[in-house]
């Protein structure tokens, strides 16, 4: 599952993001972003926004980067979320069928799975603390030794959902000096997995209608 490298990727980009700002200059720090196409919509919970610097869109693979919507718009008067932390949404396309969540299980608690995990492709830097199989996807908590800059966390949440025939890894890290527990953690990660799947459902309504009505105006014309 080389999608899963992705993620390494973006640990270190919340720290290009941020890096060299004017404090004077606002910056675009939009709510939600489609990419892959415009097949998948990413969107976040309540006070998180993409940071446009780091997001990545080659079509068939895509990294989204969202955080503090204050912090990335460098404008006080935006919104903050609850949790510090930076959340992370992969979307690859699959060479075959997406696997099931027991599936995806077995395969992150083997060595190859743990190695996909690690930042540094080595399995023993990579301790599993907890997996949840749900009806969203599958969920992680994991540990990384090797898991990039010092000011995140080495451990993080980490989601794999099916969008639109797309495989999509969600992951939050929190900031190393700020505190949250794992279940405010979990639960900013399962908010941020359940916006994706609303949002891209109501793509797919209003895609269907504007079909409907392009066809109906075919009719009439």
């Amino acid at each position: 599952m080389p999608i899963f490298k992705w993620i390494a990727f973006g640990a270190a980009l919340i720290l290009a993001g941020c890096a060299g700002l004017d404090e004077n200059v606002t910056r675009p720090a939009p709510e939600r972003v489609s990419v892959a196409d415009n097949q998948v919509v990413i969107a976040g919970p309540a006070g998180f926004c993409v940071d446009p610097d780091a997001t990545r869109d080659n079509g068939d693979a895509a990294f989204v980067l969202l955080g503090n919507c204050a912090a990335i718009s460098n404008a006080p008067f935006r919104p903050q979320p609850d949790v510090a932390a930076v959340l992370t949404a992969t979307v690859a396309t699959p060479a075959g069928p997406i696997p099931d969540v027991s599936a995806m299980s077995r395969y992150f608690r083997s060595e190859a799975g743990r190695a996909a995990l690690s930042a540094s492709g080595d399995a023993n830097s990579v301790e599993i603390l907890e997996m949840r199989e749900t009806t969203r996807g599958l969920y992680l908590h994991a540990r990384d030794r090797d898991g990039g800059p010092r000011s995140l966390s080495a451990d993080y949440w980490r989601g794999i959902l099916k969008v639109n025939d797309k495989i999509v890894t969600v992951a939050l890290r929190g900031l190393e000096n700020q505190s949250a527990s794992d279940a405010a953690k979990f639960r900013t990660l399962d908010v941020f997995a359940a916006r994706i799947l609303a949002e891209n459902r109501r793509s797919q309504r209003v895609a269907a209608r504007n079909l409907v009505l392009d066809h109906t105006r075919h009719l009439l014309d």
